[in-house]
C-alpha cells in the first residue's frame, strides 16, 4: 500500500465517531478477536460486528470520495496544461516580487 493511501486511510479512520473508530483499531490494529473486543467495550457481538460493518462502510465512501477529488483535480491540471507549462490563475501578493 503506498504511503500516501496509508495516511489517506489514517485520516478517514480518525474521522469516524469513536463507536466505529475503536472496534476498527482493535480489530485491524490490535489484532483482537470480535470476542474480545465485545467484552472490552461491554457490547454483544453482533452490534461489534455492525459498528465495524459500517464504520468500513464509511471508510470506503470517504476514500471514494477523495479519489473522485482528486480525479476532478487531475482532470482540470490537465485541461490548463499548455506546452509541458502549468498555468494556474491565483491571487499573488505583489510583496513577493519585489
Amino acid at each position: 500500500m503506498s504511503a500516501y493511501l496509508e495516511n489517506q486511510m489514517k485520516v478517514a479512520i480518525e474521522s469516524l465517531d469513536e463507536k466505529y473508530r475503536t472496534p476498527i483499531i482493535l480489530k485491524y490494529n490490535e489484532g483482537l478477536k470480535s470476542a474480545e473486543i465485545a467484552g472490552i467495550l461491554n457490547v454483544n457481538e453482533e452490534t461489534l460486528r455492525v459498528r465495524i460493518r459500517r464504520g468500513l462502510a464509511k471508510v470506503k465512501d470517504l476514500l471514494a470520495n477523495d479519489k473522485q477529488e482528486f480525479e476532478k483535480m487531475n482532470k482540470s491540471f490537465s485541461r490548463i496544461q499548455n506546452g509541458g507549462k502549468l498555468f494556474v490563475n491565483c491571487n499573488i501578493n505583489s510583496s513577493f516580487l519585489s
